[in-house]
């Protein structure tokens, strides 16, 4: 199978427009919505991530994909893979992490 990284590049950055919108709720699962959920789940795999956001695929709606690893033998095992559709953030800590993608 072609990559999908070629038909769906990832927008990324802070400054990008979409991702700093605020999205829509997703009220229906369409058939739609599940062929987005795996082709993110795919893509996060391929580009050997732990997350991706619908934004970041231009797709303006509130889902995203994380995965869980473990680590054996020094190196990250994927352990899981889970498909959250309207998340929202229920509490949070004082503490603060800065990275870059």
């Amino acid at each position: 199978m072609a990559s999908l990284k070629s038909k769906y590049p990832l927008i990324i950055g802070a400054e990008q427009l979409a991702l700093r919108t605020k999205c829509p709720v997703v009220d229906v699962i369409t058939p739609t919505i599940r062929k987005l959920g795996k082709v993110m789940a795919e893509l996060v795999h391929e580009y050997d991530g732990v997350g991706i956001a619908a934004p970041q695929l231009d797709h303006n709606i509130r889902m995203m994909i994380a995965t869980q690893r473990k680590i054996a033998h020094g190196e990250y095992k994927l352990k899981s893979t889970t498909i959250m559709i309207n998340p929202e953030i229920t509490s949070h800590s004082d503490a603060t992490a800065r990275d870059e993608e």
